[in-house]
C-alpha cells in the first residue's frame, strides 16, 4: 500500500488501473467511516504516486493524460518523469512527450466558434506566440516580424505576403499537429474568401495546406 494505494493493483505489463476506486480507499471505500463518492478512472490514476504511474505502458498513459485538465497534476508528472526520460527511457520518453502536447493544448486552448477576420488573424498570432514560448523553454516571445508586417500593411495585406511568399506559413506544422489549423493563415484565407477576392491567393493558401499530406 503507497499513500492509500494499492500498487500492486497497477498492472505494469499492460498499464491496467482498476474501474473501481476502491483500491484507493480500502475494502469498504471509506476514510474516517465516510463513504468517498466514486471517481472516475482518471481521478484513481491521479491519486497512485509517481512510482507507481511509471510502471505504466504509454499505451494506458497517454490516453488518461489527454484526458486531464489539471496542470498541476500533469507538471508533476512531467517533473518526476523527467530525470528518466534523459536517462534513455524509451517508455518515460513517451509518456513525457504526452504530457508536453498537453499541457501545450491547455495553453493553447480551442479553437473559438464565429470569430470575425480579424479576431482570427489576433488569434493566430497569439497561438503562434505560444508555440514560440514552448521552442524557447517557456520564455515568452513574441512574433515581432508578423506584429510588425500587420502594423505597417494591415491585417489583410500582412496575410496575403505570408500566404503568398511562403512555402507554408509560421508553425503550420505545428498547428496541425495540435488540431489548431484554424490559426493558421492558409485556412483564414479560406474561411474569408470575400475578405480577399483573389482566386489565386486561396489556391496558393490550398497548395500550402495539401503539402501537409504530402509531408513537403
Amino acid at each position: 500500500m503507497v499513500d492509500g494505494c494499492d500498487k500492486s493493483q497497477v498492472n505494469p505489463e499492460n498499464g491496467h488501473i482498476p474501474s473501481s476506486p476502491a483500491h484507493c480507499y480500502g475494502r469498504a471505500g471509506k476514510v474516517g467511516g465516510r463513504r468517498k463518492p466514486k471517481l472516475s478512472r482518471y481521478e484513481s490514476y491521479c491519486m497512485m504516486t509517481i512510482s507507481a504511474a511509471m510502471k505504466l505502458s504509454p499505451v494506458a498513459a497517454i490516453p488518461l493524460i489527454e484526458e486531464s485538465t489539471d496542470r498541476a497534476w500533469l507538471s508533476r508528472f512531467r517533473a518526476n518523469l523527467a530525470s528518466v526520460a534523459l536517462s534513455g527511457d524509451t517508455a518515460a520518453t513517451h509518456i513525457v512527450a504526452g504530457l508536453d502536447r498537453r499541457l501545450l493544448q491547455l495553453d493553447i486552448g480551442l479553437a473559438r466558434p464565429n470569430m470575425t477576420f480579424v479576431e482570427r488573424v489576433e488569434e493566430a498570432i497569439r497561438v503562434y506566440e505560444q508555440f514560440l514560448a514552448l521552442k524557447h523553454g517557456g520564455k515568452r516571445v513574441k512574433a515581432a516580424r508578423t506584429r510588425r508586417m500587420i502594423e505597417v500593411h494591415g491585417p489583410k495585406e500582412a496575410v496575403t505576403r505570408m500566404v503568398r511568399n511562403m512555402r507554408t506559413s509560421p508553425g503550420l506544422e505545428l498547428l496541425h499537429e495540435h488540431g489548431r489549423l484554424d490559426c493558421a493563415y492558409e485556412l483564414v484565407v479560406l474561411d474569408f474568401p470575400d475578405v480577399f477576392n483573389d482566386p489565386m491567393l486561396v489556391d496558393k493558401a490550398r497548395a500550402n495546406l495539401a503539402s501537409l499530406t504530402r509531408g513537403t
